[in-house]
């Protein structure tokens, strides 16, 4: 038996270069094993999956950011949620247990800017743990 391998990566390739896209990843699965398609009807399946899928995707743009634990006080909640929200400060995850435990996340930019003097004059007692850069999503609330 033959084997019938197409090389697909380079029309696939092409789709995503014409849209300028980079940091992609497609997988196409094929199901069927037979070979009534034949290399041209690979090449059209594959390409029309990876264009559908570019239809319905979102795209998203990065910039460098930084994630953070914080740990605070139950009467400190809100006071912090306003804080977060008046200063772009995403809140991903809040865990309710002795404190509220939250993971946040921030720009470069508004972090150097303003936030971690804020966040050291509003909240003098805020263990601020595991402090990290991270490319975070721009303009984009979770």
């Amino acid at each position: 038996m033959e084997n019938h391998q197409v090389q697909l990566d380079g029309p696939i390739l092409n789709i995503l270069e014409k849209q300028d896209l980079t940091n992609v990843l497609v997988i196409v699965t094929r199901y069927f094993g037979g070979i009534l398609l034949g290399t041209g009807g690979l090449v059209k399946a594959y390409s029309e999956a990876t264009k559908i899928a570019i239809e319905n995707a979102r795209e998203v743009e990065k910039e460098e950011g930084y994630l953070a634990e914080v740990v605070l006080n139950y009467d400190d909640l809100r006071n912090f949620e306003y804080f977060c929200e008046k200063n772009d400060i995403n809140i991903l995850k809040k865990e309710y247990v002795e404190n509220v435990k939250l993971e946040i996340e921030m720009s470069k930019e508004k972090y150097e800017k303003n936030v971690e003097k804020y966040l050291k004059m509003y909240f003098q007692k805020l263990p601020v743990k595991n402090m990290r850069k991270k490319f975070i999503n721009k303009n984009v609330k979770l």
